[in-house]
């Protein structure tokens, strides 16, 4: 394929943005968003490896695989981490649970030197669920604040999105590609950067947001 677009390379490293502003704000003392920045660093590297190694004309699609498994893991986890209940913090544990073996299944039908048809579309819709229902489930919830003012409301809304767009992306570029479609495949990558951009903005807001005294677990540092 060409060399990725000047969108899909802001894309890429957009992802370093709420890495940042956690370190910035000394914010890696509470899980939450000590997950998300490290979910998002592994994806960054994950990006970047697979860059090089096309640039060398190496094959490096499983690299994807790779790093898409262990930020799905550390994504679920600061979920987990963000949910405002003893009970439905046990309940997205047990989905991490399913989400490892959901993964392993998938990647015994998977072609790794090609792009997604199960693993990652899975992944996708599956991660979109776990921020839809920890948006709705502690939005729902009595607390002293707005929910724009906690920082679960903003990286819900950009996980959503984004996986939102992943969801369907691996399986139709493999489809553009097999049939030669290579313009309609760039212009479904770049459509997706375009997302993720707006995504990471997201992400960003949240990590910005000060911590709520009464926003339940995503309030208590790491002990």
């Amino acid at each position: 394929m060409p060399a990725p677009s000047v969108i899909a390379h802001i894309a890429v490293w957009s992802q370093l943005l709420p890495a940042t502003v956690v370190a910035a704000k000394q914010g890696w003392n509470l899980r939450p968003r000590l997950w998300t920045g490290l979910a998002l660093l592994s994806s960054t590297v994950g990006d970047g490896v697979q860059f090089v190694l096309g640039r060398r004309g190496l094959s490096n699609l499983w690299i994807g695989y790779v790093s898409t498994a262990i930020t799905g893991i550390l994504i679920v986890t600061a979920l987990a981490e963000w949910q405002v209940t003893g009970r439905s913090r046990q309940t997205m544990w047990l989905a991490l649970i399913l989400y490892v073996i959901m993964w392993g299944t998938t990647m015994l039908f998977e072609e790794t030197a090609r792009f997604s048809l199960l693993a990652v579309p899975i992944h996708s819709v599956l991660v979109l669920l776990l921020s839809l229902w920890t948006l709705m489930s502690n939005a729902l919830k009595d607390r002293p604040q707005p929910t724009y003012r906690y920082d679960w409301f903003w990286a819900c809304l950009g996980l959503a999105l984004l996986y939102g767009a992943s969801s369907a992306m691996q399986p139709l570029l493999r489809i553009l590609i097999a049939e030669g479609q290579m313009n309609d495949a760039i212009a479904v990558l770049n459509f997706k950067a375009g997302f993720q951009v707006v995504a990471m903005l997201f992400i960003t807001a949240g990590m910005l947001c000060p911590v709520q005294a009464h926003s339940g677990f995503s309030s208590l540092p790491v002990r």
